[in-house]
């Protein structure tokens, strides 16, 4: 697409104080940095010579030379700083520095982000304010990121997490073990420092995570935890998606009779407590929890009842 005349003479405006900031720059250099052919910026060198303010005298003309396959500039009349950016190009910049801060999770490259985004929002605050924009991410991918990298790192995490059952946020540190991908989404297994256990959170409901400089707790974790705990139950309702909406990971062992594997005793009881139908087979462990959680409800029930 051949190029407008509005677009070569933004060049040209660009052409001048990089020029006077890089003395004797070769033209091939020259080309190669504004992305232009050798011959284009031939012609713009030679329209720049005869350039200039009003009057258009030898003493009013942009004063440039360009022998032997170098440039110089001596006089850029009032063309010396850069153009500033427009509105738009503005808005653009800082939507992208903002996304990049947001994707980039080693600390020194997020910190000269942000003295980028600073300078920029110092220099344009009065046409376009702080906090005029807003921009965020795809969020669990961002986190995801973050979490690699403490992994990577044997580094602590500090995160915020939404439990659905209880409808509250905590805050806790957490020592990451590994995220599993499955039908549902991704988890992450972490020892929590808080409880001073291995626990399991979606990643969905990770509402922001930071990694910390506090070194991850060294200890060994069972293949339960990393790999998961197998469970058998029994589906005594007739709907035949019922496992698959439990679980993503699940084999059939006979006539409604699926082995499934979980992270968590307290998902698996309150999954079961939750659905009409639902049987735990084993292992006989968890059978005996499901036996004792039923009657403490129901001993709790009897109380209130009196």
């Amino acid at each position: 697409m051949s190029e407008t005349a509005a677009e070569r003479a933004l060049r040209l405006l660009d052409l001048v104080p990089f020029i006077l900031e890089n003395q004797g720059i070769s033209i091939h250099r020259l080309a190669s940095e504004f992305d232009v052919s050798k011959e284009e910026i031939l012609k713009d060198l030679n329209l720049l010579f005869v350039c200039g303010l009003p009057g258009y005298t030898p003493l009013e003309l942009i004063d440039i030379s360009f022998e032997d396959e170098e440039v110089y500039l001596r006089d850029p009349q009032n063309l010396s700083q850069p153009r500033n950016l427009t509105i738009s190009e503005t808005i653009v910049t800082r939507i992208a520095l903002s996304s990049l801060h947001d994707l980039i999770s080693d600390k020194d490259k997020r910190a000269e982000i942000s003295a980028l985004q600073d300078k920029l929002s110092e220099i344009f605050n009065s046409v376009l304010p702080e906090n005029a924009l807003h921009v965020e991410i795809d969020k669990e991918l961002r986190i995801q990121k973050v979490i690699e990298s403490a992994i990577q790192s044997l580094h602590n995490l500090r995160i915020e997490y939404l439990n659905l059952t209880k409808d509250e946020v905590s805050s806790r540190e957490v020592s990451p073990l590994a995220l599993l991908n499955t039908d549902h989404g991704t988890t992450l297994h972490a020892f929590c420092h808080k409880v001073g256990a291995v626990r399991s959170f979606k990643l969905a409901q990770i509402i922001s995570a930071i990694e910390t400089d506090n070194p991850s707790v060294a200890f060994t974790v069972s293949s339960e935890v990393t790999d998961g705990a197998e469970v058998t139950l029994r589906d005594n309702g007739d709907d035949p998606s019922l496992i698959s909406s439990i679980s993503g990971d699940f084999e059939r062992a006979g006539d409604n009779i699926y082995v499934i594997k979980i992270f968590q005793d307290r998902w698996l009881l309150r999954t079961v407590f939750s659905i009409r139908g639902l049987e735990i087979l084993g292992p006989e462990k968890v059978r005996n929890s499901l036996r004792e959680e039923a009657e403490l409800s129901l001993e709790r029930y009897r109380e209130l009842s009196i």
